[in-house]
């Protein structure tokens, strides 16, 4: 630590529990939560029931939960159910902001893969010759996707949680 510096818990920073992001099943449905970057104005959730027919999906509005996070309860999902996201937000690269919701994003979050996708050029958020330009490709037919894992019936409530060390006694 840095003398003087002022440290600051990263996890009590996270809009939302950071136990509950990606999907989490449940006996009614599916809870879906991700963390972007605070800039982001909107996430779609996209749910694809058959990752060989990509066409024929679902699309979800997520909603704000504090500043980057986002979340939406669908009582049609399922476990074995792929999914993945369309973010939305300003795209200017000089400040690090690349959002192009035309792209198809699996879940940062997520237990499983449900699709590896394909190596295509549609993946790119920027025009590969001119990384300035905004793609206008959509990548919903080539993109990674996630996919809701099984009910997890493990009993968590008596877990004991191992003691976070001092702050003096990380290294960074």
């Amino acid at each position: 630590m840095i003398s003087g510096s002022k440290c600051v818990d990263f996890m009590d920073s996270f809009p939302v529990d950071p136990s509950k992001l990606g999907a989490i099943p449940t006996a009614t449905g599916v809870e879906f939560t991700l963390l972007t970057g605070p800039e982001a104005t909107s996430v779609q959730l996209l749910l694809i029931a058959d990752p060989s027919d990509r066409t024929n999906h679902t699309v979800h509005q997520m909603e704000r939960v504090g500043n980057g996070g986002w979340k939406v309860f669908v009582e049609a999902a399922k476990p074995g159910d792929c999914y993945g996201f369309r973010v939305h937000g300003p795209y200017d690269p000089r400040q690090g902001l690349m959002y192009n919701p035309l792209k198809v994003v699996c879940d940062p979050f997520g237990k499983l893969i449900g699709d590896p996708g394909r190596n295509e050029p549609a993946l790119y958020v920027y025009n590969p010759y001119d990384k300035t330009l905004v793609d206008k490709c959509d990548s919903l037919l080539c993109a990674p996707l996630s996919m809701v894992p099984p009910v997890d019936d493990f009993d968590w409530e008596d877990l004991k949680h191992l003691p976070r060390p001092p702050q003096d006694r990380l290294m960074i």
